[in-house]
Formats: structure tokens, sequence, C-alpha cells
């Protein structure tokens, strides 16, 4: 893999932050437009239009949020993930909660 040596993110507010001002982590998160990557052999690499943007300590990635669930369910299988359902199972959920339902 070629080594990233800079890196640039361009937000909507017309901000920017580079590898020269700080780490990653500590560039604003919100209204990334686009991040360019300057790797050692001088070639560049563009990610735009895309959800999320994150740097591997390596390089940065970028996709789309379904993408990202999708990482989220094999990196942190101790995240769960609640769904809207109809509201006779939800009702049902409530009134035993209420309850105590024995187990409380």
């Amino acid at each position: 893999m070629i080594k990233v040596v800079r890196w640039k993110i361009w937000y909507d507010d017309g901000e920017t932050y580079c590898s020269d001002d700080g780490p990653a982590e500590e560039a604003p998160i919100d209204g990334i437009q686009m991040i360019l990557e300057r790797k050692e052999n001088n070639t560049l690499n563009y990610h735009y239009g895309h959800d999320y943007y994150m740097w591997t300590g390596e390089n940065w990635v970028a996709g789309h949020i379904g993408s990202l669930e999708k990482w989220i369910r094999k990196v942190l299988p101790q995240v769960k993930y609640g769904r809207w359902t109809k509201d006779s199972i939800y009702t049902k959920a409530m009134e035993e909660a209420r309850k105590g339902d024995g187990w409380l």
C-alpha cells in the first residue's frame, strides 16, 4: 500500500482542515465536501459525495450509511439496533414492561 503523506478536507462553510493543522481526529466532524490525499508517490486520491469519511490511521475511507452499518455490525457486535414496529406489538411490550412480567 502506498502511504498517504498529506491530506486536506474542504467543508460546506468554506473552511478547510489539513494534515498540517493537526491530527485527523481533531478535524471538524460535520459538513465535509471533499478530502484530498497526496500519497508518497505523488498520486492524488479524492473522496467526495459520501455520507461519512473515516481516517484509518493510514488513509481516508469513505462510504454511505448502509455500508457504515455493515461495518459497525462486524466490528462492534455489542451495538444493538432498534426498529419501528406495529403499534400492537409496541403496546404489548410496553404493557409487559410496566407489569414487570415477574422477572424484576
